[in-house]
């Protein structure tokens, strides 16, 4: 049988681009290496992003403000929310009734003939299971994925080295609070500067008498940097390890921008969705995945050849006002690539000085590209010298 719609990956995105899919009268096929997920990353986002999305809650913990420590404390007065790994798997799940998933590994698309063929039916290869035929390819299978085309390695990326403790042995830390942001220096390079990328403490309480603590470096062009220094930072910040549990370490690409394959529809962190500046992809591909279904739609009842139909796809995900903002946010995450710790501080302390529509925009990838210009104008005029310089000088915008 010729699916619709087939959807390549196994993680948040995947299922939500299949559900959506479904929903909207397709019929789907996921191919995933794991029907039943089990994702080990820990994920967050301001609690207003899952408004609409019929996921319910599923989180296991909620913060009503968010604290950013810059020059100073900053108390940010939007909720903040950590998933709940397996209720979010079980809520796509549900909304992804319908779904028929195959556990295989996809090796190849093959394209569907000659160029400007209107067959449109595409063969994947597979590990398991024999080949399967769809009339259209999304594929959600990361950012790294070969099959949209994704050979060479990042310029840039974050990089993060977290755990959960006792909450007694992160004394600095509110047992019941969030720390979005906490770029103070650990103590014992207050007086010298730290060696290698600035980096902050990323904590959450989780109530039940642990934290999770994760010293994060935002971006990076050194992508194999040794992640041992931000243990090291997170000891210096006075957090006993030795009886640390559920390590967590971390590499996001950065700065890779969308990306658009002729004869696939690539979707989520597969196609750009990665946040090019703080590394966040997760809430815009699950409210992506509607505006996917739609395209979708109309792509597989409109004439035409399949390049035509995959181009108006990511024409749907990828509009140029979109384009033009994602360029500002790479400038942003390059910024970040040139700062050491102080610059780093002061240039969050002038974001997050503005008010919360403004710094959203820039954090969420919410703000259009004369909203997103205004923000970055408005961090300029607040900065020093040094500062100024660093923005300046840290490239430019195609």
């Amino acid at each position: 049988m010729i699916d619709d719609v087939a959807v390549v990956g196994g993680g948040p995105a995947a299922w939500a681009a299949a559900g959506a899919c479904a929903r909207a009268g397709c019929r789907v096929r996921l191919l995933t290496t794991d029907p039943e997920p089990v994702w080990p990353a820990t994920y967050g986002l301001w609690a207003d992003q899952l408004d609409g999305l019929g996921l319910g809650q599923p989180w296991s913990h909620r913060w009503e403000t968010a604290t950013v420590v810059t020059t100073a404390a900053r108390s940010l007065p939007v909720p903040y929310v950590r998933f709940d790994n397996a209720a979010l798997a079980a809520a796509l799940a549900t909304a992804a009734a319908g779904v028929t998933i195959e556990r295989t590994r996809v090796l190849a698309v093959d394209p569907p003939g000659p160029p400007g063929s209107t067959s449109g039916v595409q063969t994947l290869r597979c590990t398991e299971g024999g080949p399967v035929t769809a009339r259209l390819v999304v594929v959600a299978a990361g950012s790294g994925s070969a099959l949209v085309g994704r050979t060479r390695p990042p310029r840039t990326a974050q990089l993060a080295w977290g755990c959960t403790v006792p909450a007694e042995d992160a004394p600095a830390v509110d047992p019941a609070g969030c720390v979005f942001m906490d770029w103070s220096a650990p103590v014992g390079e207050r007086r010298a500067p730290p060696g290698g990328p600035p980096s902050f403490l990323y904590a959450q309480g989780l109530g039940d008498g642990r934290v999770f603590v994760e010293e994060t470096v935002l971006a990076t062009s050194d992508v194999r940097a040794d992640l041992a220094r931000l243990r090291a930072r997170l000891a210096g910040r006075g957090i006993r390890l030795d009886r640390a549990e559920h390590l967590e370490q971390v590499r996001i690409p950065l700065g890779r921008g969308p990306v658009r394959p002729r004869h696939v529809v690539a979707f989520g962190a597969a196609g750009g969705y990665v946040h090019p500046a703080t590394g966040y992809s997760l809430a815009r591909s699950l409210r992506a995945a509607p505006v996917l279904a739609r395209a979708v739609v109309e792509a597989l009842e409109g004439p035409g050849p399949l390049q035509a139909r995959v181009a108006a796809c990511h024409e749907a995900l990828w509009p140029a006002a979109q384009r033009q903002a994602d360029a500002l946010l790479r400038y942003g995450g390059a910024v970040a690539c040139r700062l050491d710790q102080a610059r780093a501080t002061e240039l969050f302390d002038a974001l997050f000085a503005l008010p919360v529509p403004a710094w959203r925009a820039y954090v969420d990838h919410t703000g259009g590209p004369a909203r997103l210009a205004a923000v970055m104008t408005r961090v300029f005029a607040a900065a020093g010298v040094r500062l100024r310089l660093a923005l300046a000088s840290a490239g430019r915008l195609g």
